[in-house]
C-alpha cells in the first residue's frame, strides 16, 4: 500500500468516531428540542375553531347547527355556558359564526355572532 493511501486511511480512521459523536450530540439535541416544544404546546391556550351555519336549534345550555361540508349536509352540537359571549341577537333559523375549543370531547361555543343572511340569486334558489 502506497504512503498516500495509508495516510488517508489513518485520517478517514481519525475523523470517522468524531463525526459519529457529532451526529449523536445533534439527534439528542433535536429529542430535546421536540420535548419542550411538545411541553410548551400542551401549556398555551386551547385551539380556537370557528363554524358558519344556521340555527337548528337553541337551548340555554345548547345549540345546534346546520351547515353544508363537501355537499353533505351537518348538524353540529356546541355547548353554551356563561362564558359564551353572543355578538347581535342570536334565534332559531339564524346565520351565525361559532367560535368553539374542544374540552373533554364536547365543543363549548366561546362565542356566537349573528351574521346576515345570504340573498338569494336566481342561480341559488330553490
Amino acid at each position: 500500500m502506497s504512503k498516500g493511501k495509508m495516510f488517508a486511511l489513518a485520517i478517514a480512521l481519525m475523523v470517522t468516531p468524531g463525526l459519529v459523536t457529532m451526529a449523536s450530540q445533534s439527534s439528542q439535541a433535536n429529542s430535546a428540542k421536540q420535548a419542550s416544544q411538545t411541553d410548551s404546546h400542551s401549556k398555551d391556550k386551547m385551539t380556537l375553531h370557528h363554524e358558519t351555519g344556521k340555527v337548528g336549534s337553541l337551548a340555554a345550555d345548547e345549540l345546534v347547527l346546520d351547515y353544508t361540508w363537501r355537499g353533505k349536509e351537518r348538524k353540529t352540537a356546541f355547548t353554551l355556558n356563561s362564558n359564551t359571549k353572543k355578538e347581535g341577537n342570536v334565534e332559531k333559523g339564524d346565520r351565525v359564526m361559532v367560535y368553539y375549543h374542544f374540552e373533554n370531547g364536547h365543543r363549548i361555543a366561546t362565542e356566537l355572532k349573528a351574521m346576515a343572511a345570504i340573498p338569494k340569486t336566481e342561480a341559488n334558489k330553490s
